[in-house]
């Protein structure tokens, strides 16, 4: 193992994880603290082995597990599933209490005493009551709106339950903290592609660096719950609907957003930081297009 080596808090939770499920336990918490709880057999290098299942479409899962096999410290493997497999030098890393990559606390971060004047910081409790009773069921209409002929009558359910988790994961990904690096900033923003589409809002009160933070916290939002349609797309709908559906849940996630200030001011927190952190951090920021 490289004796500079330097494992992120996300490899640390990976590989405890997974020697969780080997031990025969069931790891604590949900996710994104709780990667996967399956094992399942796998060959490596045409040996017989243990893996742990991966969820499809988790690109911050995916990320990190790349990043630790590059580091010698586990394996990945593909077939019909995601499977992560850990090395010896992965096992030793976690028993010897290896060094592990500072993270950049949320509310410590001066950034975020830069409130705009008059605006509060939602607390967890309001956060909580805006996923619930506004944004998931709003987008879950949008994506019903958008199928209504696609997917049949008997599936409309599994629209708002896929959209319902979909939302859930996004907000808890932006309140994470992130490692205090390049590579944990680069990490963070695996899960969103270097350009996309703006969404549409009445902000022009605001200024154009928070109204930039608030895009890109809706669109987070929105490609979270898009990928968590991801099954349903593949069975029902077709290719062609996909932009109106990806236009639709950003607009509509940005919209709520600006009629809840509190709310975007908390969730753009990661977004402010890295926009303002860039040159420091040696970081590209996700650019509008189109």
């Amino acid at each position: 193992m490289k004796h500079d080596l330097v494992i992120t808090e996300a490899g640390r939770r990976m590989l405890c994880n997974f020697l969780e499920l080997e031990a025969g336990r069931t790891p604590k918490g949900q996710w994104p603290d709780v990667y996967s709880t399956r094992m399942v057999d796998v060959l490596v290098d045409g040996a017989p082995a243990k893996g742990m299942v991966l969820q499809a479409g988790d690109g911050g899962a995916k990320a990190t597990a790349k990043r630790l096999e590059k580091d010698g410290l586990a394996r990945v493997r593909w077939n019909t599933q995601r499977i992560f497999v850990i090395t010896e030098a992965g096992r030793a890393a976690i028993e010897s209490g290896h060094e592990v990559q500072s993270v950049i606390p949320l509310a410590d971060n001066p950034l975020l005493t830069l409130d705009p004047p008059g605006c509060n910081r939602a607390t967890l409790g309001e956060l909580h009551r805006f996923r619930v009773d506004v944004l998931s069921p709003a987008m879950a209409r949008v994506a019903l709106e958008v199928w209504e002929h696609e997917v049949p009558p008997e599936k409309h359910h599994a629209i708002t339950t896929a959209v319902n988790r979909g939302v859930q994961r996004g907000i808890q990904w932006l309140m994470k903290d992130i490692e205090n690096s390049p590579a944990g900033a680069r990490l963070w923003l695996h899960r969103i592609p270097p350009y996309w589409e703006p969404p549409v809002g009445d902000d022009a009160h605001l200024p154009p660096n928070v109204a930039r933070a608030i895009r890109w916290t809706a669109c987070d939002l929105a490609l979270a719950a898009r990928n968590s349609l991801e099954d349903l797309h593949s069975h029902y709908t077709s290719d062609e609907n996909m932009p109106t559906l990806n236009r639709a849940l950003r607009n509509t996630c940005y919209r709520l957003l600006l009629e809840n200030p509190a709310v975007a001011w908390r969730l753009s927190d990661i977004p402010r930081i890295l926009m303002a952190h860039a040159d420091q951090l040696k970081i590209s920021i996700p650019r509008a297009a189109g």
